[in-house]
């Protein structure tokens, strides 16, 4: 973009992936994402693919193993990965969970779905919606009457009844509940565009191969590396070194699904000692790959 040879690294004309908020860095967390490589003319090819590709508008985060980049705010939570549903104990005034930034037309999005369970003592929540200036205020929120007896329900806020739900809508927050009592929890299974029963967060978020911790790592001589499938499939899991030289193969065949784990004696495919140093586990399996950091000191 630009002219060709112009311009800094903070200039418009160079591309870039920029973060839009602030989050939480779990120490296992992973980040992945997809791209697209698309060479050809910009309106006729390039921007005619986005416009056809591009994902429906509005939220849709299901909470059945991560925070889904959401933030939460004057509550407490455990680290993920979660079983299928993301805890919330609101144990201060104002608990809240606010949702990334996104960007939709009001129009397109009229109505939010939220499946949760409250075990709480008060029967109401709030949703909190920001416009295109992406500041939340008191004069923007709906009450959501909820039943609090633990059940997993969910509820539909029509978000197209309050008169300022207009024009562009950039964020959304969730208050769980607005008068907060000791030992108040609710479980958050899923914030959505589309109604899904209390039971379709786990499906609709298809498990994937995974690798698990690394234990011990720093290690010497040998380390042991959890992995899960959660189909039988032909795996690949293989250390490298830091110049993407195969070092050793630990798996590879067939697997069954389930946990596993397997050992590292620090040695080579030769049996040679590795040396001292950082090396890398890659796991490839049901058309994912994933890898962790390894850390041998001899």
């Amino acid at each position: 973009h630009g002219t060709p040879g112009s311009g800094g690294p903070t200039d418009n004309n160079t591309g870039y992936i920029a973060p839009l908020h602030t989050d939480l860095i779990d120490h296992d967390i992973i980040y992945e994402y997809e791209y697209t490589l698309i060479l050809g003319d910009l309106y006729d090819d390039i921007r005619s693919y986005v416009y056809s590709n591009a994902p429906e508008p509005g939220p849709d985060f299901v909470f059945d193993r991560d925070r889904q980049h959401c933030l939460p705010g004057d509550l407490s939570d455990t680290s993920p990965p979660y079983s299928g549903f993301w805890r919330l104990t609101l144990d201060s005034a104002d608990p809240k969970v606010i949702l990334p930034y996104c960007r939709w037309q009001a129009c397109e999005v009229p109505a939010i779905y939220i499946t949760c369970a409250h075990h709480t003592a008060s029967d109401q929540a709030e949703l909190f919606f920001a416009g295109a200036e992406g500041t939340f205020s008191s004069d923007r929120r709906l009450t959501i009457p909820v039943v609090p007896d633990g059940e997993v329900r969910t509820y539909e806020v029509d978000l197209s009844l309050h008169p300022l739900y207009t024009g562009v809508i950039k964020r959304l927050r969730f208050d769980p509940i607005i008068a907060q009592t000791a030992g108040d929890v609710v479980d958050l299974y899923a914030i959505t565009t589309e109604q899904i029963t209390s039971a379709e967060p786990e499906r609709r978020s298809i498990p994937a191969p995974s690798l698990g911790p690394v234990v011990p790592n720093p290690f010497n001589p040998a380390t042991t590396i959890s992995f899960y499938l959660p189909n039988e499939s032909t795996v690949s899991m293989t250390v490298y070194d830091t110049a993407g030289r195969k070092v050793r193969t630990l798996i590879n065949g067939m697997i069954h699904a389930g946990q596993g784990e397997v050992i590292w004696d620090g040695r080579s495919d030769a049996g040679r000692p590795a040396a001292s140093g950082i090396y890398y586990c890659r796991l490839e399996a049901g058309g994912r790959v994933q890898s962790r950091k390894l850390v041998l000191l001899r």
